[in-house]
């Protein structure tokens, strides 16, 4: 299955709860450290869409290799 990207803004609102939202700093800095999978094109930051706020690693592994099945 191949990954999509969506803009940040778009990932944070489909992420957090209205008034929970983190900022636009924020969410570039967790991209850049790899806290959530993401790129920057042309100074554009973008979240791949499988991404999900708050899932440990160990679980969001697991979840992607059943995808694959």
């Amino acid at each position: 299955m191949k990954q999509k990207l969506m803009k940040v803004n778009q990932w944070i609102k489909r992420e957090f709860a209205k008034g929970s939202e983190p900022s636009l700093v924020t969410v570039r800095k967790w991209i850049k450290t790899g806290v959530i999978a993401g790129r920057f094109i042309n100074g554009g930051a973008y979240v791949f869409d499988d991404q999900s706020a708050g899932l440990d690693d160990n679980v969001k592994q697991i979840v992607q290799d059943l995808m694959r099945l």
